[in-house]
């Protein structure tokens, strides 16, 4: 407890209380892959996400733009304060688990799921892929012309024809169960605060959604879906998730925390 002066200097101590060391917290990140995580998104926009699939531990959790957290541990100007809140690259914002973006050919994943589950497909199944296609009326095109793939050879060139065509054989419903099944439109469960849930194109989403939306889906819109476009929204960290979980077939809880200890060197048991 202190009295300071109108400047902020200190005048004279009221009340001291010594300080006692705090607990030692050991975290999951793996250093050299945390560094190389932050260099690769130096002057960048972005979010990477590396977990250990067996465990959930988070190996690397970078966000960029960023902002130096050493300003916290000091005083700072107003001047200070309002240039990094307004700042328009959103340095406060961790992408990895805050915002949420279409996940784009990553979805392509599901979408095999999807399609293997509900028999639509099997890994031998073929399309013909020129360059694009014309689906309920609208021109889709591809990343390029791929001929005929089946579906090792789609996910590997990210063939989006490929997927249209499955789109037209799946419904939301089935493409979304999935998704759902896979972690995606929910919390991790992470020991960070303000986890982003994202978006999912639910019967409940949809009807609730605001205009220009009428409360309808139409057979278009699932085209879009097949390749991660369209009405959905996921954090970096959920496709992360979803990645380990499609490798390991266990679904995985991330966490950054390993291990918290006293003082005296003793383990305190974290709540779950």
């Amino acid at each position: 407890e202190i009295i300071v002066n109108s400047v902020g200097r200190t005048v004279r101590v009221l009340n001291q209380i010594p300080p006692e060391p705090g607990n030692t917290l050991t975290l999951s990140l793996d250093l050299p892959l945390q560094q190389q995580a932050e260099a690769l998104l130096a002057g960048e926009k972005g979010a990477i996400v590396m977990l250990d699939v067996n465990t959930g531990g988070v190996l690397a959790l970078a966000s960029a733009p960023t902002f130096d957290p050493n300003m916290f541990a000091r005083r700072f100007s107003k001047a200070e304060w309002e240039a990094v809140i307004n700042d328009p690259d959103g340095p406060l914002q961790n992408r990895a688990l805050q915002s949420a973006y279409p996940p784009g050919s990553i979805f392509k994943l599901i979408m095999a799921v999807a399609g293997l589950e509900n028999g639509m497909i099997t890994p031998e199944t073929t399309v013909a892929c020129t360059g694009g296609g014309r689906y309920y009326g609208e021109y889709k095109s591809c990343n390029a012309v791929h001929g005929t793939v089946n579906l090792e050879a789609a996910i590997g060139r990210s063939c989006n024809v490929y997927f249209y065509e499955l789109g037209t054989r799946l419904s939301r419903q089935q493409i979304i169960e999935v998704a759902q099944r896979y972690g995606l439109g929910a919390r991790t469960g992470i020991d960070l605060l303000n986890e982003k849930t994202g978006i999912l194109p639910t019967d409940e989403w949809i009807a609730q959604a605001p205009p220009p939306r009428d409360g309808n889906w139409y057979p278009g819109e699932t085209i879009g879906l097949s390749i991660g476009q369209g009405p959905i929204n996921t954090t970096p960290l959920q496709l992360a998730r979803m990645a380990a979980t499609l490798a390991t077939g266990f679904r995985i809880t991330p966490h950054l925390v390993e291990a918290v200890e006293n003082a005296a060197g003793r383990e305190i048991e974290m709540a779950p």
